[in-house]
């Protein structure tokens, strides 16, 4: 099996990333018993002898590479248990695109916030224009009324008048 980073390595053996040589060396030898072929003459066995050999020599044989990848005025360094240097450059690739689009978020969120305001603006703007309508629509209302009121008494006093005309040249 073929290994293209310590961590690869090291899960094969069920180790966490950070393990040392001592542990490597403990876990292997306990695995090389369990599977070893005289004791599991099974195939499928075997194959996963040879698959934790092989991890064992990878990780005693290739030790930590460290990456540098320029990004800007910024020097990152990373061991290859993180992967090659084309991992590393395909992850700083990732996280730019994810910062860009957490800013291209942000920037969204701020346009629908500053619309929200501004149409919360104009519907408190109409709300105020709608009770000015309310108030000069009741105003003229009541004048509406008391000219009425007005035109009925003088319509009432009229017809007294008239009747009083008439009682008066009646009575003459």
């Amino acid at each position: 099996m073929r290994f293209q980073s310590r961590i690869e390595a090291l899960h094969l053996l069920g180790l966490e990333s950070g393990a040392t040589d001592e542990q490597i060396k403990m876990v292997y030898h306990g695995l090389i018993k369990q599977y070893h072929p005289d004791e599991n003459p099974d195939g499928e066995i075997l194959r996963q002898f040879y698959d934790i050999r092989d991890a064992y020599e990878y990780l005693m044989t290739v030790k930590e590479q460290v990456f540098e990848i320029q990004e800007g005025n910024r020097m990152y360094r990373a061991p290859q248990i993180f992967g090659s240097k084309k991992d590393l450059e395909q992850a700083s690739f990732s996280r730019k695109i994810r910062e860009e689009n957490a800013k291209k978020e942000k920037r969204r969120q701020q346009a629908i916030r500053e619309k929200k305001k501004k149409l919360e603006q104009q519907a408190a703007e109409r709300r105020r224009i709608e009770e000015e309508n309310r108030k000069w629509k009741e105003k003229q209302e009541q004048e509406y009324k008391e000219a009425m009121d007005k035109i009925n008494a003088i319509r009432t006093a009229r017809a007294i008048e008239a009747i009083l005309n008439y009682y008066k040249a009646e009575d003459d």
